[in-house]
């Protein structure tokens, strides 16, 4: 995944996956969730996780348990099912192009032909 906005994007998609499977009101309130870890854990509990790279945004517990969109479903949806880098539209493409993932940003199926191509066919 790409630093910074989009690493923000998945740390909150982990996070809220209390809400999303309905396990709890609240995603700080699901005692085995990262987010509860990081404010009631013990020591050691805390240790289990990493840190993250840059400080978490003011108000994440809220920014957490807000409404996912659409458009956000959507993005985390397709990164997940096509295995695709997970960042802006500039970055996932260098980075699937780096990785030899180009199959995971082109549209699924049979490429389609372009008329001069059935044209030069026949």
């Amino acid at each position: 995944m790409q630093t910074g906005a989009s690493f923000v994007k998945v740390c909150r998609y982990v996070e809220r996956n209390p809400l999303t499977a309905k396990a709890a009101a609240r995603a700080q309130d699901y005692r085995w969730g990262s987010l509860w870890v990081r404010s009631h854990g013990t020591p050691e509990q805390k240790s289990m996780l990493s840190p993250w790279p840059t400080g978490r945004p003011t108000g994440w517990p809220q920014r957490v348990n807000a409404a996912v969109t659409p458009k956000e479903r959507d993005a985390y949806q397709l990164s997940l099912e096509r295995s695709r880098p997970f960042g802006d539209d500039t970055w996932t493409i260098k980075t699937a192009g780096e990785l030899g993932l180009g199959h995971t940003i082109r549209r699924e199926g049979r490429p389609t032909l372009e008329k001069a191509d059935v044209e030069a066919k026949y």
